[in-house]
């Protein structure tokens, strides 16, 4: 019987965690950096630039749509939908 599987050759040496490409381990090595960029707004950090965009859009943006029984507030319109959904 063939079976999928996927082949992680590559190995944290801090945590053990796996992976199938070398650029995801390099990628992963970061977490374990003890350099972290971090929000002005909050406590929120990260080694990854793109996350803290991310975390900058959705939750520090002037765009935002507002929970009218909880006010959590969310990015898209769609988000908040969904959250209302879940809350009545």
């Amino acid at each position: 019987m063939r079976t999928h599987s996927v082949e992680e050759p590559y190995s944290c040496e801090i945590c053990q965690q796996t992976f199938s490409q070398s650029s995801n381990l390099n990628r992963h090595m970061d977490i374990h950096s003890e350099t972290k960029i971090h929000s002005d707004y909050c406590d929120f950090e990260t080694p990854h630039k793109s996350s803290l965009k991310r975390h900058l859009k959705r939750y520090h943006s002037e765009h935002k749509e507002k929970c009218p029984v909880c006010d959590v507030y969310f990015y898209s319109k769609e988000s908040l939908q969904s959250h209302t959904c879940k809350k009545l």
